[in-house]
């Protein structure tokens, strides 16, 4: 979950640097581009972010609920 939330960091700073630096005003809002980052950050790792989660966990049903709704 930590490098998703670091690369969500690092693109949030990145857009936020050239909106910054633009004078115009933004054809969609700053919180629809944050939240389309963001998707497409867990989305690009969402495997991963599962795998990790499985790996820090004993339970099951926590593992059986993942393995079924991702197939990983």
């Amino acid at each position: 979950v930590v490098p998703v939330l670091q690369l969500f960091q690092k693109e949030w700073n990145d857009i936020k640097n050239k909106i910054v630096k633009c004078d115009a005003k933004p054809i969609i809002s700053i919180d629809t581009i944050n939240y389309n980052v963001f998707k497409e950050c867990v989305d690009n790792d969402l495997v991963d972010i599962l795998n990790d989660i499985s790996a820090c966990t004993n339970n099951p049903e926590i593992i059986k609920l993942l393995k079924k709704k991702n197939k990983f």
